[in-house]
């Protein structure tokens, strides 16, 4: 797999680290981790459960397995008696299911042993952004982790079962030493104080000095437990303003959401400041509650709070405000089972500053995106594929509202219902897609927990949100309020908040569909007022014009994955310091070759500049080829095989390899300019040889695939084969043909066969190459597709598998009849020397005869220096 290690570690591996974090659970213990911001990598360790076969940790968007994206660790047993080996990998997860291994692998370990506990200890490295589109991006706001640990059934993960834990952390930013921002819960005995009808604070409301909780509940509400959805709304006095920073549910007698005790009827709430009485109806002024699904509250919202998530604590440093005055609580209640619903006191308790005392922190405020209601249509589908719809909020409509400065969104939430898949929102500047600012790889709708990704809206930016769904296969679903109905909102908390503003709103239209106009403006238009003439903010960016190709996405991905974020190393594929590494070696080469004694000694010293050129070019290609021919084929047997992902973690088996490329069509290209009268065979060839690697750099930088390092890494293969073609001619240089021409005779056909056998392998090789790579279902192609589908896949950029291979067969074609006139050689050369053409010989004796009449006079040639001399025919391919 990606990699493997029994008790493995080294000097990649540290020993100490600048973090630990203690998680929630029995799953795994004692996370440590160090955030390396040179190499933008996490490097990360922790201990599984005594026993355990495998342990994964991951960072997941509701802290759950939706949405997960996890490094497992597992210990193989190979029944040797080395007893096993550790291997990692880069898995992700979509439901609460078996996580799919990932098709880009981004995880490496760099240790793993058991220690005396029977513990598995695991370090692994993992990039802070691999760009891939299913690992979640390591950021310095808190994000939720899991971890669990098991056993293997066979090579699979069996189910963790209670041996899993879970928290929320920020990696890169250790909050508690910024902010001293507590919430440690009351006592039973504390102070209680009822400031109105409903609303009770657990602490001493002038005295206190540390954050205390304010509980706002139902007053003993009971529901038809046939009815499976209920909106219910009740209103409530605040006589004091307030100021809070976290967030939960409670019911009954105080009880909050803790590990196992949740309150399983009820799946959200908002709290809503009316300030403008009047916005309440005088007869739901005094406080009794009324079923308010058919007419919701025309009231800005203050908090929300969704069930599972435990307590919701905004980033240190900031605050909502709760101004003196009237709120409607509204609560949505969900009861599939039909449970009773008697004297029910589901409520939402917020954690205030103590109002005695000067606030250290700014205030926020929450804003809405939502997609109108009556836009929103999922029709049936019998196998169920995803259906991806949009919305966007002008670059008008946040020119008029949002102010100067612009606001930070601190936190975002996706609402969707049963049929949320994912979603995403995107930041169009100037025409400009200049990132993707929030991204939920799935959708938890029991769990519906902020990102706190931070990001900044200016005015005049346009506002571009994505929601995927998972149809029905026998009913047609629609947009509302009800469970079964469905919606597509972002829930967002902004810094400073947006006077006069709480709401924004949009028709859904397919990603190939223009934009219809949108909606911006106060919270007392809700979606069921809305309809598509009450929209007055024209389309932008109008029919999809705005650029999706630039940006600091691009860049930035294309930086981090393949330049390994080492801009300042050398790396052996860098092609302009490759050629010039190559053209400095290939110069020092050829005038060593070139001086009179060691020419002399390897029998090169030939009167016949042409063939003493020609001599130095075949010694330096076969010292180039002979060593680098096991280095391809190890590579090659490395990569050529299609395991279903790309081991992005260790890059280096391509970089070698397109060095080695590299390198080779440099030679070629210098040996043209080296050589003298060099035939129209040997110049086909060796352009035929660049243009093809050309065009296999081109298409990779259209795909990142593997497939271009394959053939190119096959194409190779062609050049690294030359050396039975090499040495012939080097020997028929040097007067071995003239000294024995049987046994230069039986090379040449020795040579020959070799040759050719190796032109067939590699066409074997080609042909496997071609099935291979024409399933789009190949990793080469699910990388492309999958991986990088957000900021790669364009369709100004997309290459078909049938382009790849037409254009890279068309050129090998060309190679191949080069290397026919190399064979023809070759045959040629078998023939011993009474049996050449006479003519050609006398032919190719005038030729040399005036070329030695050409050099100026020099001294007698020695007896030695004779037999070196040959006639060059330079067949050479």
């Amino acid at each position: 797999m990606v990699a493997t290690a029994a008790a493995v570690g080294g000097a990649n591996s540290p020993s100490v680290f600048e973090r630990r974090f203690d998680l929630d659970g029995q799953g795994c213990s004692d996370i440590q981790w160090t955030v390396d911001m040179d190499n933008r990598e996490l490097l990360l360790s922790w201990k599984s459960t005594a026993g355990a076969e495998w342990t994964a940790f991951g960072i997941t968007n509701f802290g759950t397995m939706k949405g997960a994206d996890m490094a497992v660790v597992k210990y193989m047993y190979d029944n040797t008696d080395s007893g096993g080996s550790f291997m990692v990998e880069d898995r992700y997860s979509k439901n609460a299911s078996m996580p799919q291994l990932d098709v880009l692998q981004n995880v490496e370990l760099l240790s793993a042993e058991y220690d005396q506990d029977d513990r598995m200890v695991v370090v692994i490295r993992r990039p802070l952004d691999s760009c891939d589109s299913h690992d979640i991006k390591v950021e310095p706001h808190k994000q939720y982790i899991i971890c669990s640990s098991g056993q293997l059934e066979g090579e699979e993960l069996s189910y963790h079962g209670p041996a899993r834990s879970s928290g929320v952390v920020n990696f890169m930013v250790d909050e508690d030493l910024l902010f001293d921002q507590g919430f440690e819960t009351p006592l039973a005995n504390s102070t209680k104080m009822e400031l109105s009808d409903g609303v009770l604070a657990r602490g001493n409301v002038d005295t206190a000095t540390s954050p205390f909780p304010v509980d706002i509940q139902m007053r003993g509400l009971k529901l038809d437990p046939q009815v499976v959805t209920h909106y219910v709304c009740a209103t409530f006095d605040l006589p004091m303003d307030l100021r809070f920073a976290s967030v939960e549910d409670v019911w009954d007698d105080g009880r909050t959401t803790n590990g196992s005790d949740t309150n399983s009827v009820f799946h959200h709430m908002h709290l809503h400041y009316c300030d403008d009485p009047e916005l309440v109806e005088p007869e739901h002024q005094d406080g009794t509650p009324w079923d308010c699904f058919d007419k919701m509250p025309r009231c800005g919202i203050k908090a929300s709070y969704a069930k599972g998530t435990g307590k919701n604590t905004v980033p240190s440093g900031l605050h909502f405000e709760l101004p003196k005055g009237k709120y409607i609580l509204q609560v949505h209640y969900e009861n599939p089972f039909h449970k009773p619903i008697v004297n029910d006191r589901t409520g939402m308790r917020v954690w205030v500053q103590p109002p005695a005392l000067m606030t250290r922190t700014s205030s926020a405020g929450l804003l809405q995106f939502d997609a109108l209601h009556d836009s929103i249509h999922i029709p049936q589908d019998p196998e169920q594929k995803e259906l991806t719809f949009q919305f966007q909020i002008s670059a008008d409509a946040t020119r008029e509202y949002v102010p100067d400065g612009g606001v930070l969104v601190f936190g975002s939430l996706f609402h969707m219902h049963l049929l949320g898949s994912r979603g995403r929102v995107e930041l169009i500047r100037d025409g400009e897609r200049i990132q993707t600012v929030y991204r939920s790889m799935s959708y938890d709708y029991d769990r519906q927990v902020p990102d706190w990704n931070r990001w900044r809206l200016m005015p005049g930016d346009a506002v571009v949100i994505t929601c995927t769904f998972t149809p029905l296969k026998d009913q047609d679903v629609h947009g509302g309020f009800r469970t079964l109905d469905e919606m597509c909102g972002v829930h967002m908390g902004t810094a400073p908040g947006i006077p006069n503003l709480a709401r924004a709103m949009g028709a859904f239209v397919k990603p190939n569909e223009p934009f219809l106009n949108s909606f911006m403006g106060p919270a007392v238009v809700n979606a069921r007022m809305l309809n598509y003439s009450s929209y007055n903010f024209l389309p932008n960016p109008a029919d999809r014009s705005y650029d999706t190709k630039t940006g600091f996405g691009e860049n930035l991905c294309h930086t981090m994955v393949r330049a390994k974020m080492h801009p300042s190393t050398f790396e052996f594929s860098d092609a302009a310091l490759c050629a010039q590494l190559v053209m400095l070696g290939a110069f020092f080469f050829t005038r060593l070759l070139s001086w009179r004694p060691v020419a002399k000694q390897l029998c090169i010293d030939s009167p016949d500049r042409r063939t003493r050129r020609n001599s130095i070019v075949y010694i330096g290609e076969l010292l180039f080829s002979s060593v680098a021919l096991p280095m391809a084929c190890v590579t090659l047997v490395q990569m050529f095989p299609d395991n279903g992902y790309y081991n992005a973690v260790d890059p280096n088996t391509y970089r070698f390899m397109r060095g080695l490329v590299t390198m080779q069509c440099i030679l070629y290209i210098l040996e043209l300019f080296y050589r003298i009268q060099v035939r129209v065979s040997l110049v086909m060839h060796h352009v035929l040889t660049v243009s093809a690697t050309i065009a296999i750099y081109a298409l990779e930088n259209h795909t990142y695939s593997d497939v271009a390092y394959k053939f190119g890494s096959t194409l190779l293969l062609l050049a690294f084969t030359e050396q039975p073609l090499y040495i012939v001619l080097l020997l028929r240089n040097i007067g071995y043909r003239e000294r024995n021409p049987k046994g230069f005779s039986r090379m040449c056909k020795l040579s020959t066969a070799v040759f050719i056998a190796s032109r067939i392998v590699v066409i074997g090789l080609l042909i496997a190459l071609v099935i291979q790579q024409s399933d789009e279902s190949s990793s080469a192609w699910r990388v492309r597709n999958e991986s990088f589908s957000e900021w790669w896949n364009r369709s100004d950029s997309a290459v078909s598998p049938a382009f790849v291979n037409g254009i890279t067969l068309t050129l090998t074609c060309g190679i191949l009849c080069a290397n026919v006139f190399a064979a023809k050689a070759l045959l040629h050369m078998a023939k011993t020397k009474k049996n050449i053409d006479s003519q050609s010989a006398e032919k190719e004796d005038v030729e040399v005869t005036k070329e030695v009449e050409t050099r100026p006079t020099s001294s007698a040639v020695s007896s030695d220096e004779s037999i070196c001399r040959s006639v060059e025919v330079d067949y050479a391919v």
